[in-house]
């Protein structure tokens, strides 16, 4: 039969297979299933050699800072081959891989790392008298709830790995609980400077419908404008109660100050919410849809020493702002509304819109007030079709239509395009 798994944020590629898993790359993946499947398994020893090829043909104008492309392309072929290997022996698992992206008739990829570099390195210990314990240290990919505080961004050229330690405790396969130290080793958005990111993050399903995340994360950065200390609390709930309904909900706080710099001492409060109701079913081919809202908090007032923007730590951005990523999850509101169906087994397809405010302050060019003001709109429609295990084929293209500015007259800014053609083959 056919089916269509139906999720408040997702996108047309296909979906990482399990770390460790046979027959297909491992990453340090996180959802509840994927936490508790090595806890109280035998000793084992094994090699597995696995590889991933992705092309994708791309034309675009008016993108984020993200997504200018290889050398700042917004136009051509992309590629990124990753070849990695697991092993595991006893009560020690390890993951290598490596990794080269770039574009076809460019020299480099003109991104930090290499041409050629490690993407994964990490080995992983299971005490023997506490096989729910695991200890994972070296060069990981991390993805925590919805991708919007940790994420992989797997859309991305190169993706996200982060480099550091993680202690993971398994609880009856109901309750997972990292602690976890980490340094981002790749982020055009935001360049390293020192930062190093710490906390606890737990997941917990108590009920068959409910699943939720909680999470304490500190980001120590040092910045040409200072040295910050951002402390970010959260909670997450995912909603699934009557079979053909979903809910979702995140909020989280985030405080803390910046010392030393040219613009001084500053404390940061700031917040964020997203919410999510959908619903999916049959009526000859599965479908889904729903609405949703984001507000991610933004400081339209510079003079009472409280910074009040959102300060986005490393989530996927093409899932939290859209496929064009014009915009940093700051200073940002957003409703949103989406469609997804799977008309045959392989195939899915998803449209989203989204209507963008952004709070101003009076002083800026584009307007004579303060306040959440009108910024656009964007559209994005993607498909995949995955005819075979491990294959498949995306087609997509997003539009983003800026406002005009009441001040001038004329769109802040140039109208945004993106189309893509992309195969993916995993081995």
């Amino acid at each position: 039969a056919t089916t269509l798994a139906f999720f408040f944020v997702a996108s047309a590629e296909a979906t990482p297979p399990v770390a460790g898993a046979a027959g297909g790359p491992a990453t340090a993946d996180d959802s509840l299933k994927s936490n508790a499947v090595h806890a109280g398994q035998p000793p084992r020893s094994s090699v597995h050699v696995d590889s991933e090829l992705r092309l994708r043909a791309q034309l675009g104008r008016g993108l984020g800072a993200s997504l200018v492309g290889v050398g700042d392309q917004q136009r051509g072929v992309l590629h990124r081959i990753r070849l990695g290997a697991n092993f595991a022996s006893g009560n020690v698992d390890a993951r290598v891989e490596l990794q080269s992206s770039g574009a076809f008739g460019s020299a480099g990829p003109g991104d930090d790392p290499m041409q050629v570099g490690l993407q994964q390195g990490w080995m992983r210990w299971r005490p023997e008298q506490w096989t729910f314990l695991a200890v994972e240290a070296g060069r990981m990919a991390l993805h925590y709830g919805a991708g919007r505080q940790i994420g992989s961004f797997d859309f991305h050229q190169t993706g996200h790995a982060y480099d550091g330690i993680r202690l993971r405790a398994t609880v009856d396969k109901a309750l997972v609980v990292d602690v976890l130290s980490v340094r981002l080793r790749r982020d055009i958005a935001q360049p390293d400077r020192q930062r190093v990111l710490y906390g606890v993050l737990a997941t917990a399903r108590p009920t068959g419908s409910l699943l939720g995340d909680i999470y304490l994360l500190v980001l120590d950065d040092g910045t040409p404008d200072g040295r910050q200390r951002l402390q970010t609390m959260g909670l997450r709930l995912d909603w699934r109660p009557f079979g053909v309904v979903e809910a979702e909900i995140e909020s989280a706080v985030q405080i803390g100050n910046r010392i030393g710099g040219a613009s001084g001492e500053s404390d940061r409060f700031a917040t964020m919410v997203v919410a999510r109701l959908g619903a999916f079913g049959t009526a000859g081919i599965p479908f889904g849809g729903g609405v949703g809202f984001d507000r991610y908090s933004g400081d339209d007032d510079m003079t009472d020493g409280v910074d009040r923007a959102w300060r986005p730590l490393y989530g996927d951005l093409d899932v939290i702002v859209g496929l064009l990523q014009r915009f940093s999850p700051s200073n940002l509101r957003t409703a949103l509304a989406w469609l997804e169906a799977g008309p045959r087994d392989g195939l899915h397809a998803r449209v989203d819109i989204r209507l963008i405010e952004q709070l101003r302050a009076a002083s800026t060019a584009e307007t004579t007030s303060s306040g959440w003001q009108a910024a656009g709109a964007e559209i994005d429609g993607k498909a995949q079709y995955a005819p075979w295990p491990g294959q498949s084929l995306s087609i997509g293209a997003g539009v983003f239509v800026p406002t005009a500015s009441p001040v001038t007259g004329k769109r802040a800014g140039p109208v945004g395009l993106l189309t893509f053609t992309q195969w993916r083959g995993r081995f």
